[in-house]
């Protein structure tokens, strides 16, 4: 793991998002570094954060992420 996700400050890419009502939406989003997934909830464009949920892949996964940093 990065050092700075250590720290709460995660390479966030949004992964998926969808639709609550007209004024919110749920995203998804992924951290590059580490793997960690959030599940932000979105109002009126404004982010009311989640909770940072630290994910267990198989080993290969790693493998790819370490892989994808280096291109």
């Amino acid at each position: 793991m990065e050092e700075f996700c250590k720290n709460g400050n995660h390479n966030l890419t949004v992964i998926h998002s969808y639709y609550n009502d007209p004024l919110s939406e749920n995203v998804i989003r992924w951290c590059k570094n580490c793997g960690a997934i959030v599940v932000d909830v979105d109002y009126d464009g404004r982010t009311n954060p989640g909770y940072v949920m630290k994910m267990k892949f198989p080993k290969i996964m790693y493998a790819l992420i370490k892989n994808k940093k280096k291109k």
